[in-house]
């Protein structure tokens, strides 16, 4: 299986390597990261379906060909990402919400899509007790 991890300013790739050592052994992982420099513009309902992204669709558009999984924390992923990548099976969201990702265009491809809830209840837990 092919799988394109995309890392940002946030979770840089070197962060998911250490998590996918192992899954290097069975599956080929392409790490990529975003450029938070890329300009971008949201220009249809795709795109201001988004909140909280970073880098640019095209960047990821650009380099999902052949990617079967896609791994995003904070990159992206419109209706032209999920369209570029005619190879997907599945959308992985890092994050508690996908609010990076346009749901509707992933579940109209049928794919699934995978993310992380309660990935930051513990520092959220020990925030609300300091105060």
């Amino acid at each position: 299986m092919r799988i394109l991890v995309v890392g940002d300013s946030y979770m840089p790739p070197r962060y998911f390597e250490e998590a996918f050592t192992k899954v290097e052994i069975a599956h080929e992982v392409a790490y990529v990261q975003v450029d938070a420099r890329r300009p971008f513009t949201p220009a249809n309902e795709s795109d201001l379906r988004l909140t909280e992204y970073q880098g640019s669709p095209a960047e990821l558009a650009e380099r999902i060909d052949g990617a079967e999984v896609l791994v995003v924390q904070g990159a992206p992923v419109t209706k032209e990402v999920v369209d570029a990548g005619r190879n997907l099976r599945l959308v992985c969201c890092a994050r508690g919400g996908p609010v990076n990702v346009d749901v509707d265009a992933v579940t109209a491809r049928g794919l699934p899509l995978v993310n992380t809830p309660g990935k930051n209840a513990e520092a959220v837990a020990d925030q609300t007790l300091a105060f």
